[in-house]
């Protein structure tokens, strides 16, 4: 596990036919990062179940909402920084340079922006704990342990992989996921009942993880060049909001349950969760493709090969409308009895509308992502942003404007990734606009009789 991964052997066949094209698109380690993925997957339904089974109905919907807000937070502030640490450390692998300096400044910059969480959501304490955590202080402290938790979390994660550990990478990730489960299944059976409790759950695996990789891994962070700031702050400010404004917009539905219409229904937030993480899964799934395909369009749209780039794309999109339309027939089908067989019945499953609507809104986002990563593969981090303001502001106007409880916020879920998808996709086909004319041979020609 300590040496880098290596390349694939030169003298083999070549795979042939549409599985041989699928595996010409995948980057080195996409595959063992994508079973990583699939399994962590597995181990996140199976802590939120004994979670579930564990705390009932009314203890559970509380512990939801923190859920919801720490992969809010979590994902949307540090993974950026994950995504410019491995790239970063990934171009000094190339020149030769150790990652050193760079990870001590990233870290830093992780440790600012944990900091700066925790204060402001200390300042907010009071309606943070009565209003969305029920009054229950310790799932607060779960929210703040799990900033600079998720912190150190993610910048290991870039660490290993702008160092090519990508075996590194997939056993953090399985590590985290099998110490969750095995935490709260503990806690299950010696008896705990407190979502506080389980709260601490969410983020302590993740230094658990780390703690048993990193030692292993000499020469990640070796001695190198001075960093500077902007080593790691190309389009971080971008990259910033559209991940924060993404993970709010994947998450908007309990966390609005909650916060509006809890004081009539005290459970609804975890019903939304739980049918919210079953219409999920192919969006979690997708990851293992997103993390294979997107480097694609980048080496593609590098490389100026635009007829590659939109052939990547539209099978991209095509396979995300069949997902669509399997995953809301599924769910509309399947959902209620799914989700009593898996969280017990003092779990009132939501109807079939509303599973349809979390399906449509949940694997509507994978198009949403691809058209994102589409837009930063063209230089487009404004208009990748752009796109999730729109889709933020798109949800909050519709829940302002829409009569209703549930259904209106399941409405307005989906209203916000709808709008996200058309405006990244206007803004990609700007970029795409721009580029072909950039690339055309007759570029910078100036037309007769000017």
């Amino acid at each position: 596990m300590t040496d880098v991964d290596p390349p694939r052997a030169s003298g083999t066949a070549a795979p042939e036919g549409r599985l041989g094209r699928l595996v010409a698109l995948l980057p080195k380690g996409a595959t063992v990062i994508g079973i990583s993925l699939g399994v962590q997957g597995l181990t996140t339904y199976g802590f939120l179940i004994i979670a579930a089974r564990a705390l009932g109905p009314a203890r559970y919907s509380p512990f939801s909402v923190l859920w919801a807000l720490t992969f809010v937070a979590a994902p949307g502030i540090f993974l950026p920084l994950e995504q410019e640490v491995g790239r970063a450390a990934s171009a000094r692998r190339v020149r030769g340079f150790g990652a050193g300096p760079l990870v001590v400044r990233a870290a830093l910059v992780g440790g600012g922006m944990a900091a700066a969480v925790m204060v402001l959501a200390g300042a907010g304490s009071g309606p943070l704990i009565s209003r969305l955590f029920d009054g229950q202080g310790l799932l607060f402290l779960g929210f703040l342990v799990a900033m600079p938790s998720y912190a150190a979390y993610y910048l290991a994660r870039g660490t290993v992989a702008g160092a090519g550990r990508f075996r590194a990478y997939a056993s953090i990730l399985l590590i985290e996921g099998a110490v969750r489960v095995a935490a709260a299944a503990g806690l299950w059976i010696v008896g705990v009942r407190n979502a506080g409790v389980y709260s601490l759950a969410i983020a302590i695996p993740c230094l658990v993880a780390i703690a048993i990789v990193l030692p292993r891994q000499r020469g990640v962070a070796a001695h190198g060049p001075a960093a500077p700031w902007n080593e790691i702050s190309v389009a971080l400010g971008w990259l910033l909001t559209g991940a924060l404004l993404s993970q709010l917009l994947l998450n908007v539905a309990p966390l609005a349950v909650q916060a509006l219409f809890s004081r009539g229904n005290p459970t609804a937030a975890g019903r939304v969760l739980n049918g919210l993480i079953i219409a999920r899964g192919p969006l979690f799934l997708f990851q293992g493709i997103q993390a294979a395909l997107m480097p694609k369009l980048a080496a593609d749209a590098t490389a100026g090969r635009m007829d590659d780039f939109r052939a990547t794309l539209r099978r991209l999109l095509i396979l995300v409308a069949g997902l669509v339309v399997v995953s809301v027939v599924g769910m509309a089908l399947l959902g209620p009895p799914l989700l009593q067989i898996l969280f017990g019945h003092r779990f009132v499953p939501l109807g079939r509308l509303d599973l349809a609507l979390l399906a449509l809104g949940s694997e509507s986002m994978m198009a949403a992502l691809v058209l994102a990563y589409a837009c930063i593969a063209l230089g487009g981090y404004r208009g990748a942003a752009m796109g999730w303001v729109a889709g933020t502001v798109g949800v909050v106007a519709a829940l302002a404007i829409l009569p209703g409880s549930l259904l209106r916020v399941e409405i307005a879920f989906c209203i916000g990734v709808g709008v996200a998808c058309a405006v990244m996709a206007g803004a990609l086909r700007y970029r795409m606009a721009g580029r072909e004319v950039s690339t055309s041979p007759h570029a910078g020609e100036r037309p007769a009789g000017r």
